[in-house]
């Protein structure tokens, strides 16, 4: 990847990211029903990932190892909790 595509792949990545307030706000589902759709896209699409990739790639988690995943779990769930707090108090009129 050269130097031009990547910061044009940054750039559509930051773009994605900006409009998915938007689209939230212009869909005609409720949010319940946005993030369950989201969620189910995921699980689908990490089966399909784990049936493609080998078995062989797999190791079985150590005590260690799941303390890291939970880490990485709550500082990912952390931006997006505040995200959709602050898109639907901007929603609600509150300031």
């Amino acid at each position: 990847m050269t130097p031009r595509s990547a910061l044009g792949a940054l750039h559509i990545g930051a773009l994605m990211f900006g409009l998915t307030g938007v689209f939230g706000k212009l869909a005609a589902a409720s949010p319940a029903i946005i993030v369950f759709g989201r969620a189910a896209f995921a699980v689908l699409a990490l089966a399909v990932f784990s049936r493609v990739v080998s078995k062989a790639l797999w190791k079985h988690l150590e005590s260690p190892d799941w303390r890291l995943l939970l880490d990485s779990a709550v500082s990912l769930a952390a931006p997006w909790g505040t995200f959709s707090m602050a898109v639907n108090a901007r929603g609600s009129g509150v300031s």
